[in-house]
């Protein structure tokens, strides 16, 4: 698993350095912005992933209900 602190982390100084270099409009630039929005949806599914039951293989309260019922006419 990575570490998505430190990869913001140095997309973020990337970030910084290529805008002031290139400037704010420069495809390099809007590469970073782009994979620092990245990382932060990552960052966000990460955390659902870890605080939910059903995503992180704990049990969850409720019980699986079938979708049909098992005396049901076809």
């Amino acid at each position: 698993k990575g570490d998505l602190a430190a990869a913001e982390l140095l997309y973020r100084e990337a970030l910084e350095v290529t805008r002031a270099t290139l400037g704010g409009r420069h495809s390099s630039t809007l590469l970073s912005i782009s994979i620092l929005d990245l990382l932060h949806k990552m960052a966000e599914v990460d955390k659902k992933w870890a605080t939910s039951p059903s995503l992180s293989g704990k049990p969850t309260k409720k019980p699986y209900k079938p979708l049909l019922a098992s005396n049901s006419r076809h």
